[in-house]
């Protein structure tokens, strides 16, 4: 069992914003050694991908109620996130997988666990800004 000093740090390391933090400070490495592998440059790539789903909720609920905004999110990761762990099996050898290439499908699971909670933060973010602006 995971200790719960490291269950906050990959729970901090989550956050957005403090995300880049870590990523650039090498903490992440603690927190998710297996991304250790990869330079920074990559991290911060893989890592802009998440900061995608911001702009998406600012434009949900530009767009949408909030509760429909969620609604539509939630059906997209239900379809995605089964689909990505194929392609992961699939495609090892794309960049931000690699880590993943003699990895069991439990432990990545696990690893898509805590990289799902950083996207739901995100898409969470750009609804509060969208309400905000919007």
């Amino acid at each position: 069992m995971a200790s719960l000093s490291l269950i906050l740090e990959k729970l901090a390391a989550n956050l957005p914003i403090l995300d880049y933090c870590y990523i650039l400070t090498g903490r992440i490495n603690k927190a998710f050694p297996v991304v250790a592998y990869m330079s920074k440059k990559k991290k911060l790539l893989a890592q802009t991908e998440h900061l995608s789903y911001m702009f998406l909720g600012i434009l949900a609920q530009m767009l949408l109620q909030t509760y429909l905004a969620l609604l539509i999110f939630a059906g997209c990761f239900v379809v995605a996130f089964p689909l990505e762990l194929y392609l992961i099996k699939k495609y090892p050898n794309f960049v931000t997988w690699e880590w993943a290439k003699n990895k069991s499908y439990k432990f990545i699971l696990s690893v898509f666990g805590w990289v799902s909670i950083n996207i739901i933060l995100y898409y969470l973010t750009g609804i509060i800004i969208g309400k905000i602006l919007f």
